[in-house]
């Protein structure tokens, strides 16, 4: 009997493997797809660059062979100069447009044309699909004798007569050629040169015809050229500020006026009227005004685009009634320059030109005073404040320059607030404050005069005597008060110890002076004083220690012997010794 073999069954690939597989290719073509846009956008434009090229090179061909300078690609593939794509038109390889109807430009440098495709110059007539006219232009220029460059730039003007004649290339042979000239003013010339003039102004355009021939061909060049001439020198329209008034400063304003003729180049101003004006427009300005602050002549320059210049000098420009200074203002100040002490202020206002007027002005910004000086150079003027205050001037001449200064009335003379006598001092509150005050201190109650008071508050005082106070003050305005007298008096006490001491019998011996046990005692009355006086603990136990030491050292408290009787008067003071 046989036996079956089971077949192996292969199995496919999931749907996940395969949504994988998909996703792969759909990234991969995702990355690949703008590459390959970006491969085939280069490739074109090089094409195209290539396209171009051909084109400029026909055309530089054309030029050499013809004098044409100006032709479309449509007649470069008519003339046999370029190969058409499909036997009629060349294409644009990015986006299959025609370039038939595109013009090139040619230009001869030195001898050597090169060419130009111009890009935004597509003459095709999009109703029938054709190209429209344009003139040929060609390797023949007209030039003005005399310059160096031989430019068919038309925007030049000339202030003299010229001479006109024709540029061709260098290999004309030019025994064939024939000139035809013509102009928009009817002049016919057959002449390789032709004069052209002006009595004072003139614009035309030339245009001339040229026939010559290379080998057994005939060429004909045209060309035109527009002259302009202009002899007419221009004049200006002066305008100055504030002219005849006073002013800080002045704008003179010179507006240039040439008619039709070339127009107005610029300007050049001076403050000195022998200065030549120079020739070179170069340094002609645009801009025809100038701001001047200083009374003197001045001249002006004006050219036109011609090159006409004239020279403006008269008696306007002779400036006068500039005011050069500020005005001035003397106030009589009663101390340093700031303070008054009467409500009255004087002060002198000068000028070196005019005055206009002043004004005073209060800490509310309001406008207390506003008077005018009619145009004097000097005014002395008074004026009384109703109130102490601050205060500023303002001074103005017919120029407007100004000049102002603060004043501070101070009218108050200062008076006490409050006083004090101490053990040292005197203390007194006023009024004011920034006040200097001076002081003085004495066993009698007259009056001092104030040349005895001096500055410091601080004063010595010997016990049992009373003392009176003075003082008195000068504020920031110089106002002096008078000499105060303190309310009250102070007594400096003495001390209450006791120091007479009993050394034995009176009758046993005769009465001699100890010096030394003298001063000790002496020294036990000051220290009596500093114990009441101390300011702290500590300076009061050290004059106890010391009172104490002296004692011990003479054994006053402990012991009946001794050198004889101390005697001391009722404020402690050492009299006798006695044996």
């Amino acid at each position: 009997m046989k036996k079956i073999r089971k077949q192996k069954i292969s199995k496919g690939f999931t749907l996940v493997e395969l949504l994988g597989v998909i996703a792969i290719l759909a990234v991969i073509v995702t990355i690949s797809v703008p590459v390959f846009n970006k491969v085939k956008k280069t490739t074109l434009e090089k094409q195209y660059k290539n396209v171009v090229t051909t084109i400029e090179t026909a055309a530089e061909k054309y030029a050499k062979e013809t004098y044409i300078t100006k032709v479309s690609v449509e007649d470069l593939i008519g003339g046999g100069y370029l190969s058409a794509d499909d036997q009629e038109k060349i294409y644009n390889p990015i986006d299959k447009s025609s370039l038939n109807c595109y013009m090139v430009v040619t230009k001869n440098e030195n001898g050597v044309y090169l060419s130009e495709f111009k890009e935004d110059e597509n003459l095709i007539d999009k109703n029938n699909n054709a190209c429209k006219k344009y003139e040929n232009t060609y390797d023949v220029h007209i030039c003005v004798v005399g310059e160096t460059n031989c430019s068919d730039d038309s925007s030049k003007w000339y202030n003299r007569d010229v001479v006109l004649n024709v540029k061709l290339p260098k290999d004309v042979d030019l025994a064939t050629v024939s000139y035809e000239w013509t102009s928009t003013v009817g002049d016919n010339f057959t002449t390789p040169t032709i004069n052209v003039g002006a009595d004072s102004l003139k614009t035309a355009t030339y245009t001339v015809s040229v026939n010559y021939k290379k080998g057994d061909k005939v060429f004909t060049g045209k060309t035109s050229k527009e002259i302009k001439i202009d002899k007419q020198k221009p004049t200006i329209d002066l305008e100055i500020s504030n002219e005849n008034v006073w002013s800080k400063d002045k704008t003179i304003t010179a507006n240039g006026i040439d008619g039709i003729g070339s127009g107005i180049k610029g300007y050049l101003f001076f403050n000195d009227i022998n200065v030549t004006c120079p020739v070179n427009l170069d340094g002609y300005k645009v801009k025809n005004s100038i701001n001047v602050s200083q009374n003197q002549n001045y001249k002006i320059c004006v050219a036109d685009n011609s090159g006409n210049i004239s020279d403006i000098k008269n008696d306007r420009l002779n400036i006068k009634f500039i005011d050069i200074e500020v005005p001035n203002l003397a106030i009589n100040f009663d101390k340093d320059n700031l303070y008054i002490r009467t409500k009255t202020l004087k002060f002198t206002a000068t000028d070196k030109e005019a005055l206009s007027y002043y004004e005073i002005i209060g800490e509310s910004n309001n406008n207390i005073v506003n008077k005018k000086l009619n145009g004097v150079k000097t005014s002395t003027e008074e004026y009384t404040f109703a109130n102490d205050g601050e205060y500023t001037i303002y001074l103005y001449d017919v120029a407007g320059r100004s000049v102002n200064r603060k004043v501070i009335v101070d009218s108050v003379v200062p008076y006490l607030t409050s006083s004090s006598m101490g053990s040292n001092s005197i203390n007194a509150n006023w009024n004011e404050v920034n006040l200097k005050q001076y002081f003085y201190t004495s066993s009698s109650s007259s009056i001092p005069s104030k040349g005895s008071l001096s500055e410091s508050n601080s004063f010595s005082a010997s016990c049992g005597t009373n003392y009176y106070g003075f003082v008195y003050a000068i504020d920031r305005a110089g106002n002096e008060s008078p000499v105060i007298a303190i309310p009250g008096s102070y007594y400096y006490s003495c001390p209450s110890y006791d120091y007479d001491y009993d050394w034995g019998s009176s009758s046993s011996g005769s009465s001699s002076s100890s010096g030394s046990s003298c001063d000790d005692a002496c020294r036990i009355n000051e220290l009596s004083h500093e114990v009441n006086n101390a300011t702290s603990k500590a300076d009061r136990d050290q004059a106890l220690k010391e009172a104490q030491d002296i004692r011990d050292r003479n054994d006053w408290e402990t012991s009946n012997s001794g050198p004889g009787t101390h005697t001391v008067d009722k404020n402690g003071n050492c009299i006798t010794w006695c044996n």
